[in-house]
C-alpha cells in the first residue's frame, strides 16, 4: 500500500467536504471509490485489504493508518488530524501520487454521496454483494478478493486483474527503493 497516496485520496474527499468529515464518512467514500475504480480500469486507487466489518466493508490497513495503529500513521498525522471521529485536513497533502482519472472518480463519489446522510452511506453499502456474503455481525471479517470481483461481474477477467495488480505492486516497490 502507498501511503501517500492514500492519504492524498483522502484529501480529494475531504476537500470536497470543506476539509472536514467523520471517519466513518472518509472511510465509506474510499471503499466505494476503490471499488468504483476497479470496475472501471481493473484496478484500486488504495491497494489495501478489505474487510467486512458491521457498518460495512473497509480498507484495512488504511482504518488502523488512522486509528494510529500503523507505521504510517506518522505521515498520516502530518496532514489529516483525527479528533474523536472527525477528520480534519491540516496542510494539503497534493495530488502527485493520483492519475487524473483517480482524482475524477473521487471528485464524483464526494459528489455523488455528499447530499446523503452519514448512516444511509453504511446502508448503501450493506448493499454490496461482498459485504453482505461476509458479514461479520459486531466483528470483522476479510472480504475475499474474489468476492469483490464477483460482486462487479469481473469473474471472467480475474486472473488478468491479478496479474494486473501484481505488476503495480512490483512497480511501486521499485519506485519506492528507487527513491
Amino acid at each position: 500500500m502507498h501511503h501517500l497516496k492514500t492519504i492524498q485520496a483522502a484529501g480529494v474527499l475531504l476537500a470536497k467536504h470543506q476539509g472536514r468529515m467523520t471517519q466513518l464518512r472518509l472511510l465509506k467514500l474510499l471503499y466505494i471509490a476503490n471499488r468504483e475504480s476497479l470496475r472501471e480500469t481493473g484496478a484500486f486507487i488504495i491497494d489495501d485489504r478489505v474487510v467486512a466489518m458491521e457498518h460495512g466493508p473497509v480498507l484495512s490497513h488504511t482504518y488502523d493508518t488512522i486509528k494510529n495503529q500503523t507505521s504510517d500513521s506518522l505521515e498520516w498525522n502530518r496532514f489529516i488530524r483525527r479528533e474523536g471521529f472527525t477528520l480534519e485536513v491540516l496542510q494539503d497533502p497534493g495530488i502527485s501520487k493520483l492519475s487524473k482519472f483517480e482524482i475524477e472518480l473521487l471528485d464524483r463519489v464526494a459528489d455523488d454521496f455528499a447530499a446523503m446522510e452519514e448512516w444511509k452511506v453504511v446502508d448503501h453499502t450493506h448493499k454490496f454483494p461482498e459485504w453482505a456474503k461476509n458479514n461479520p455481525g459486531s466483528s470483522s471479517k476479510a472480504i475475499p478478493f474474489e468476492d469483490i470481483l464477483s460482486a462487479l461481474g469481473l469473474e471472467a477477467s480475474a486472473a488478468e486483474i491479478r496479474e494486473h495488480l501484481k505488476l503495480s505492486r512490483e512497480l511501486e516497490r521499485r519506485a519506492e527503493r528507487a527513491g
